[in-house]
């Protein structure tokens, strides 16, 4: 059976852009903790419309930039 998921590209947006957890934690005003978190992540987050919006604005990217639809077998 084929599934399929929401990869969450996060991380390989940041390191494309060389750009680090803890610019990403201060322009979004939260722990840098918070955003390993969210790079760790291999499946979508949960995220408000604030959070997402700020990681959009600070790596100049559309929401589908960080997201791609995966078939999983």
């Amino acid at each position: 059976m084929t599934t399929t998921v929401i990869k969450w590209k996060l991380n390989e947006m940041l390191s494309q852009q060389r750009k680090t957890s803890r610019d990403l934690a201060e322009h979004l005003g939260i722990h840098e903790n918070s955003v390993y978190r969210l790079r760790k992540e291999d499946k979508m987050p949960r995220l408000n419309h604030d959070t997402l919006e700020g990681i959009c604005l600070f790596l100049n990217c559309q929401p589908g930039d960080l997201l791609e639809l995966v078939k999983d077998k």
